[in-house]
């Protein structure tokens, strides 16, 4: 399974509280597919090799490929670093751990 679909569409549906979870997971949704445009979009536009009818040389497909895998282990280590492991709690244990979370950090303000 690619891990960046768990991170788009199943994460938020376990992790995000109740309350927020319908508009969290369309952010979620959201956020993927402007990263999907985004490198589509940038990944031709930095391949070229030569110039191109109005299109301005590019860095060439090995040098794109390159910077594609270094995001692509940074997005790697974000993830991994920085999701909460669901694995094994309900959504109620994770609500209860939610809130428990949000009361904590509203007290030590």
């Amino acid at each position: 399974m690619s891990r960046a679909n768990t991170t788009t569409f199943i994460v938020p549906a376990e992790l995000f509280p109740a309350r927020f979870r319908s508009t969290c997971h369309g952010i979620s949704g959201a956020m993927g597919k402007a990263g999907a445009i985004i490198g589509s979009v940038g990944f031709l536009w930095a391949s070229h090799n030569k110039e191109e009818e109005g299109y301005p040389k590019g860095i060439g497909m090995t040098a794109s490929l390159i910077i594609l895998g270094g995001v692509c282990i940074v997005g790697m280590v974000i993830t991994y670093f920085f999701t909460r492991e669901t694995m094994g709690m309900s959504l109620e244990e994770n609500e209860v751990e939610s809130v428990a979370h949000e009361v904590a950090e509203y007290h030590n303000l």
